[in-house]
């Protein structure tokens, strides 16, 4: 989890500065909350793959858990515990049936509609700033959801199992392998 933290920020350049950039805006971002987080779950309840998921619990829930969620992220910089509860969020996608392709959507979604958000209250300049350091912010904390995802997956077969985490990453860059060499095959 550290390391993919630190790799994300890094390759990423999220520094302090835009931790501050959220923080210091934040009277004007809190009021966006609940806008984002409608959007997001009148999304998720309009199409019917993840309206599948989400109708089995109550709506207001999951808005607060968003809600709680977006508005941590206007507190400055992140405490231990924070960047580790984004990494438990991938087991919770697994417990729930998300897939990763709906996350990866939705966090999309929610950028997009700060982004937009932006640039309706802020001049250009500004805006490119904020929403920067909030596209960072939410591209590490995806990078830790689908890693935490995988790893997590992985230690769930490994209970069941008893097959190692090492074993399977093995088993796959092996299959990997011999699928890649079919594709280059058939694609000739």
């Amino acid at each position: 989890m550290d390391l993919v933290t630190k790799d994300g920020s890094s390759l990423l350049d999220l520094k302090d500065t835009d931790l501050q950039i959220l923080e210091e805006k934040s009277e004007i971002l809190q009021k966006w909350a609940d806008d984002i987080v409608k959007t997001f779950y009148d999304k998720l309840y309009s199409y019917p793959n993840t309206a599948k998921i989400v109708e089995k619990f109550p709506r207001e829930a999951l808005e607060k858990t968003l809600k709680e969620w977006y508005l941590s992220l206007l507190k400055g910089k992140p405490s231990e515990d924070f960047w580790k509860r984004q990494w438990f969020v991938g087991l919770a996608h697994i417990a729930r049936g998300v897939d990763n392709v709906y996350m990866l959507s939705m966090m999309s979604h929610i950028q997009l509609e700060f982004g937009k958000k932006c640039f309706e209250t802020f001049e250009k300049d500004e805006a490119w700033r904020i929403f920067e350091a909030f596209k960072k912010l939410t591209d590490v904390i995806t990078s830790l959801i689908v890693e935490g995802y995988l790893d997590l997956y992985k230690k769930a077969i490994e209970g069941m199992s008893g097959i190692k985490p090492a074993l399977i990453d093995r088993m796959a860059y092996l299959e990997s392998q011999k699928m890649w060499e079919e594709y280059k095959i058939q694609k000739d």
